[in-house]
């Protein structure tokens, strides 16, 4: 069209580009309402559990087959939640042996300082009957 108009020496009116110019408005709007419906769904879940903040697992509630770009955010999410729970994991087995060892090791030194509290109780009591003994 652009090449005719340049061989007839025309020029092209401006109410034909205002016209095209709205036309391809109009048609990216429609393009852009047609991806917003397909794609809500999908921030609307992201959006929820993000707000929630209750657990992680409404990842596995994400819908599927709205877009590659989604399966792979989703994939990404997945296998990024199951590396945080097996990470948990390890970390609760270590605290809980070291809360094991510290507990058996608190309870092995209790035992003779209280043996040892005791019998400096039995000699403090012996040197306080032999001090009422000469008092008398």
């Amino acid at each position: 069209m652009s090449l005719d108009l340049i061989i007839r020496k025309e020029r092209l009116s401006s109410s034909s580009i205002i016209y095209a110019f709205i036309l391809s408005i109009i048609f990216l709007a429609i393009l852009i309402a047609i991806d917003y419906m397909k794609k809500n769904k999908f921030y609307k879940v992201i959006n929820k559990g993000l707000k929630e903040n209750e657990n992680l697992e409404y990842i596995f509630n994400l819908p599927d087959n709205i877009s590659e770009e989604h399966n792979i955010i989703k994939e990404l999410l997945i296998n990024n939640y199951m590396i945080y729970e097996d990470t948990l994991d390890k970390y609760r087995k270590v605290n809980k042996t070291q809360m094991e060892f510290n507990n058996r090791w608190i309870h092995q030194m209790k035992t003779p300082i209280s043996v040892i509290k005791l019998i400096l109780e039995n000699e403090k009591d012996k040197s306080i009957d032999q001090i009422t003994r000469k008092k008398l």
